[in-house]
C-alpha cells in the first residue's frame, strides 16, 4: 500500500498547486475585466 499512499500525496500536492494557479489566473482575469469596464 506504500506506492498508492505516495500517489495520493503526489495527487494532493498537484491539486493544491493547480488550485493556487487557477486562483491566481482567476484574479488576473477579474482584474482585466475590471479594467475593461
Amino acid at each position: 500500500t506504500l506506492p498508492s499512499k505516495r500517489a495520493e500525496i503526489v495527487l494532493a500536492a498537484l491539486l493544491h498547486d493547480i488550485g493556487k494557479f487557477s486562483q491566481r489566473a482567476g484574479e488576473k482575469i477579474n482584474k482585466q475585466k475590471n479594467l475593461h469596464n
